[in-house]
């Protein structure tokens, strides 16, 4: 995982190389609770996707999948296993909700 400020810290690693295999990470959640919604920024394409049922009725009104927060979590880490890709995430949070959610490492 690259956090934005360590980009920031060291431009010279973020090059167009390393662009190209970002995936952008900004989940969305009640304080102190599980992510609802995340967002996801890759090669220019960007994505929401609603991670709880309970939002299921606003996912359809705005045309967004719907997902089981530890189905979408598993499978962005395993996409981002596959394509050698790299997490940047907003905050510690992102990281933190991803290991806790899939019990994986997550660097």
């Amino acid at each position: 995982m690259i956090r934005p400020e360590d980009l920031l810290a060291q431009p010279s690693r973020f090059t167009a190389d390393v662009a190209a295999r970002c995936v952008f990470v900004d989940f969305e959640s009640l304080k102190d609770g599980d992510p609802l919604l995340v967002g996801t920024l890759k090669k220019e394409r960007f994505q929401q996707c609603i991670l709880d049922a309970r939002l299921a009725d606003a996912a359809r009104a705005k045309d967004l999948s719907i997902q089981p927060l530890g189905e979408y979590c598993n499978s962005l880490l395993d996409h981002c296993e596959m394509d050698d890709g790299l997490i940047v995430a907003f905050s510690e949070k992102e990281l933190q909700d991803l290991q806790r959610l899939t019990g994986r490492k997550v660097k």
